[in-house]
């Protein structure tokens, strides 16, 4: 079993100012991205939905139903309870008054004997909260009015019980304290004997425990019946507070505003019974963006929560996947040692006879990726251990990017052994080198330094924007630790997200640890890039590697993208541009050809961008293979680079030549490729590219 929750809290929406519409503004947005590679499961509003009691917003509402859409959840695991702002205080205090002695304040046996009628009474005090409940889940908060506490059992052995711990306050001061209900809490949990220790159990309420008079009661209650984890709000503050005794850790969020008391926050969190991962982050809203809170007791350097208990079970089944290309494989036993379990009889193994191979391997990455995502699909826990080039890591990362079960082991050199966690201190600056290119290098160094003119000699001069991140600690050979690879991988991919529209191709260069690169890979959505370019080191230069997720792809056998952009001159019926007609180019520069032109020729504007175009006339049959004859208009995009197998115009030695481009990185060489077995490759130090072929045409 396994959720991941979103906790918001305090959310007080009838306040309204700048900073709060600023935080709310875009954190739904926030959450749909945070979503993308595992998508939540569960949302938790721990109470003051409502501000003083103030009826709630019709933009209250249209907030709430954003996050469900956004989150893609249903209704029935979205949870809310109420605090001391969704209720009428004054009609609380008249009803409790009415039940004391003068000058006799309510005692705990008095609030473990209330009638039923009284309780309802109480109750009735949360009319506007019932209100906006009714209005998002269309029925009443309670279906027993004499109870204030509520259990709710989902599918998949999942109970969460709901504590109203704020029907019993009658004070507005923020430290004082309030009775729970802890009796009515054992009656209804003594009711229900399901709570057993291989589900998931957990409690809701807003005030934490140490506000409620009878904290200890309900702490005896929660570990009696497996209770693991309580999630509450009310201070406006993070905290984390263990019950070890009990072995119950208590979670409170941060406000959901910001008024100067309250900064803003959220938490989310993984339990999985099956894996015994009990986690959470807790977020803050600092400067107007969003932290991860790292400052408070029981948050490691990463801000990252880890809660582990005594009551679940570990009853999984567990695979491994052995990704080690450098001096043959793992052992069995030494899998099952850093796994500490027993794994499937074989353990899977990655056959790479070459590992730079990257045409074939990248055939043997997309099917282990294809057997890890089967294992997932019959509830295998994966576990990874990887040690091979960093392009083949992103690219099984990016096959695996919405499969969550996976654990990546890494190598430690000194102790020699396979680790999956650890404590780091590290962190990641950014800084750019920004011309408005249309090509994007990206340098990713937590292991080495890398060198500015290794990107530019890898990618042959081609104009390129730089985007570079760096580790304060570079160490080579050296993992890094999981929760440090996945903050990494956040912040890069959140990064990138921002500037991915300004560009056709990304280049990614990367010395970085084994578990960073597949961290990576799973951060780099699809929806993200069209061309992205992977490069490896080898001796002391970068070589290109894998190309994927392209808009347009090209290869050396491949001759359909011109046949598939096909038009014919006497079919045109639409709006036109006339671009210039350029022949044979005698000698010079092809901008002087272009302008002494007298011909132009229609063509739909649909089939041109903002960039400038120019047309040839092809000459000759060299091209045939590919859809180009004698007579034929090319239209041509004018630019100085071009991809890896796109047909471009190239001068040579004053005229014109239409051919697919290859680069030859191993000799730095460019080759001009025909597409006609009667005719020889030619080899170039270096060529003067005019521009890209987009469209052939045809007159009939």
């Amino acid at each position: 079993m396994r959720i991941k929750w979103l906790q918001l809290s305090d959310i007080h929406f009838n306040f309204k100012n700048y900073d709060s519409e600023e935080l709310r503004k875009g954190f739904i947005n926030l959450i749909g991205e945070r979503s993308s590679s595992e998508p939540f499961s569960h949302l938790f509003l721990t109470g003051d939905v409502l501000f003083q009691n103030e009826k709630a917003h019709e933009d209250t509402v249209n907030f709430i139903n954003c996050l469900v859409n956004k989150m893609g959840i249903s209704w029935e695991n979205v949870f809310v309870v109420p605090g001391n702002h969704d209720h009428d205080r004054s009609q609380t205090v008249d009803t409790v008054l009415s039940l004391c002695t003068p000058k006799k304040k309510p005692n705990q046996s008095m609030i473990d004997n209330l009638s039923d009628g009284i309780i309802n009474n109480l109750l009735d005090a949360f009319s506007g909260y019932d209100d906006i409940y009714y209005t998002l889940f269309g029925q009443h908060y309670y279906n027993k009015p004499s109870q204030p506490h509520i259990v709710r059992k989902l599918p998949q052995d999942i109970s969460i019980v709901q504590l109203n711990t704020a029907w019993l306050d009658t004070e507005s001061r923020k430290n004082s304290k309030v009775f729970g209900g802890s009796r009515q809490l054992q009656k209804l949990l003594d009711a229900d004997k399901t709570f057993t220790s291989n589900k998931i159990n957990i409690a809701i309420g807003h005030h934490p425990l140490d506000d409620l008079i009878d904290k200890n009661r309900i702490i005896d209650q929660f570990a009696e019946n497996n209770i693991t984890v309580y999630l509450c709000g009310h201070r406006h503050k993070p905290s984390v507070d263990y019950y070890h005794n009990k072995d119950i850790i208590q979670i409170t969020c941060p406000g959901g505003y910001n008024d100067g008391y309250s900064e803003g926050g959220y938490v989310w969190g993984i339990i999985d019974t099956d894996c015994s991962i009990y986690r959470a982050e807790i977020y803050n809203w600092n400067d107007g963006k969003w932290s991860i809170e790292s400052r408070i007791a029981g948050t490691d350097e990463n801000g990252n929560v880890f809660f582990d208990t005594n009551r679940n079970k570990h009853n999984s089944k567990i695979a491994a996947v052995d990704l080690k290309l450098y001096d043959g494989h793992i052992s069995k036993a030494m899998i099952e040692d850093a796994i500490g379990a027993p794994v499937l009889p074989e353990v899977c193994t990655c056959n790479c006879e070459d590992p730079f191979d990257w045409q074939r391997n990248e055939q043997e990455i997309l099917r282990v990726s294809d057997d890890i995502k089967s294992l997932i699909a019959r509830g295998y826990q994966v576990h990874l251990f990887p040690l091979a080039p960093i392009p083949l890591l992103i690219r099984l990362g990016f096959e695996l990017q919405n499969n969550s079960k996976i654990f990546i082991h890494q190598y430690e050199r000194y102790s020699q052994r396979w680790l999956i966690d650890g404590t780091e201190a590290n962190q990641l600056s950014v800084s750019e080198q920004l011309q408005g290119a249309k090509d994007l290098a990206v340098s990713i160094a937590t292991s080495a330094k890398i060198e500015e003119t290794h990107i530019r000699k890898a990618l042959f001069g081609i104009p390129c924007d730089l985007i570079s991140f760096e580790s304060n600690v570079l160490r080579i050979g050296e993992p890094l630790y999981i929760n440090s690879a996945v903050i990494f991988a956040r912040q890069i991919s959140d990064y990138l997200n921002n500037v991915r529209n300004n560009y056709l191709r990304i280049h990614i260069f990367a010395a970085i640890p084994a578990g960073l690169a597949i961290e990576l890979g799973r951060h780099l959505l699809r929806s993200m890039f069209r061309n992205i370019y992977t490069y490896n080191l080898a001796g002391n230069k970068y070589e290109q590697a894998f190309v994927f997720a392209p808009n347009v792809g090209a290869t050396k056998d491949s001759s359909a993208e011109l046949r598939n952009n096909t038009f014919y001159i006497d079919d045109y019926k639409q709006s036109v541009t006339f671009i210039p007609v350029v022949g044979d180019i005698a000698c010079g520069d092809l901008s002087e050809a272009i302008s002494n032109t007298s011909e132009f020729f229609p063509i739909p504007t649909s089939l041109t961008d903002s960039h400038p175009h120019f047309i040839l006339r092809a000459k000759g049959d060299s091209m045939k293979n590919a859809g180009i004859e004698d007579g034929d208009y090319i239209l041509i995009r004018k630019q100085p680079a071009a991809d890896e197998g796109r047909i471009v115009a190239a001068l040579i030695d004053g005229n014109a030549t239409l051919k697919r481009i290859h680069y030859d990185l191993k000799r730095k060489k460019v080759v001009l490729h025909p597409e006609n077995e009667n005719y020889q490759d030619k080899e170039y130090d270096s060529i003067d590219l005019q521009g890209v072929a987009v469209v052939v045409m045809k007159r009939l």
